[in-house]
């Protein structure tokens, strides 16, 4: 599909059609404006208000063109980026974990649609999730500062925002940020190590959870629905699965589950003997070769960490 709202002329999908068009609606209601200002002219602004100890906030050099001057601009092929005219005073969110926040400053007027046409993520984000019927988001904290724009967006379409959960960070031992290229962020560490998936479960859920299931640091699914998210920790949580716990979760979990993931080889020492397994008894001196496992695992990370 062809789109010319914008003064663009380009094949979009369905979805890229949608957010032009809420895109247009703004700049059309005064919300949001044409920012006509090369790449070069905003360095050199930042550049300079740097050098001088001044904010390197967005001038508003192009925030009073006329609609009727910008239209004819991009029509006749001028680039532009389209900007939102933020709040001139800083607006507060409510947040399930955090309850209420609120920046110092007012929001600088951020672009929603780049130069080459493609929306920045704090558009599209807030477009697709109405349009999904997003009822929460739920992401990390480093998301929190941001959610102030995402919140005057839904306010300038006149739309409830969903209700937001900023989460605390993973963290490593360290309580350093957890990497990607961190093997406690890997599910296959997890398994390579004879973790059951019902153990893996239980301590992610209870990562900065300040509640307990009835018997105390294992819950069961029900459980973890039923508990509600304001039961979060507004702080980082440490990734520390230590051997004792994996045993808490292991004697916890109901036999029939246990047997389960034997079978599906999630312990796989143990993997051949488990189909004739017929008592806990039986299955839980399987489980000591695993545990052994476990545990030259674990000291052999430890052993790593000290060298």
């Amino acid at each position: 599909m062809a789109t010319h709202t914008l003064g663009r002329s380009q094949q979009e999908g369905p979805i890229r059609t949608i957010q032009t068009k809420h895109a247009d609606q703004l700049v059309r209601e005064g919300k949001a404006y044409r920012c006509f200002c090369t790449p070069e002219a905003l360095e050199e602004h930042k550049k300079a208000a740097h050098e001088s100890g001044q904010p390197t906030l967005y001038p508003g050099t192009c925030r009073h063109i006329p609609l009727e001057e910008s239209d004819d601009r991009a029509h006749k092929g001028e680039q532009f980026a389209i900007r939102f005219k933020s709040s001139e005073t800083p607006i507060q969110i409510s947040d399930i974990i955090y309850k209420r926040f609120k920046k110092k400053e007012s929001e600088d007027d951020f672009i929603i649609v780049k130069r080459d046409g493609f929306p920045t993520y704090h558009f599209a984000n807030v477009v697709d999730d109405r349009n999904m019927k997003i009822t929460h988001v739920i992401r990390g904290a480093e998301w929190l500062i941001s959610t102030p724009k995402h919140v005057e967006l839904y306010n300038a379409f006149g739309w409830e925002p969903p209700q937001f959960a900023h989460l605390g960070l993973l963290v490593d031992k360290n309580r350093q940020k957890l990497s990607k290229r961190d093997q406690s962020s890997n599910l296959s560490f997890y398994r390579q190590n004879h973790v059951l998936p019902s153990a893996l479960l239980n301590f992610s859920v209870l990562l900065g959870w300040r509640g307990h299931g009835a018997q105390g640091d294992f819950m069961t699914m029900e459980e973890m629905i039923k508990n509600p998210l304001h039961n979060l920790l507004d702080h980082p949580a440490r990734i520390a699965l230590t051997l004792p716990r994996i045993r808490h979760y292991i004697w916890s979990i109901p036999d029939s589950e246990l047997k389960t993931s034997l079978l599906a080889g999630a312990l796989e020492p143990a993997y051949n003997l488990a189909a004739g397994a017929q008592d806990r008894e039986r299955l839980q001196e399987m489980l000591g070769d695993c545990i052994e496992k476990m545990e030259e695992s674990a000291q052999g990370e430890e052993t790593a960490g000290r060298e």
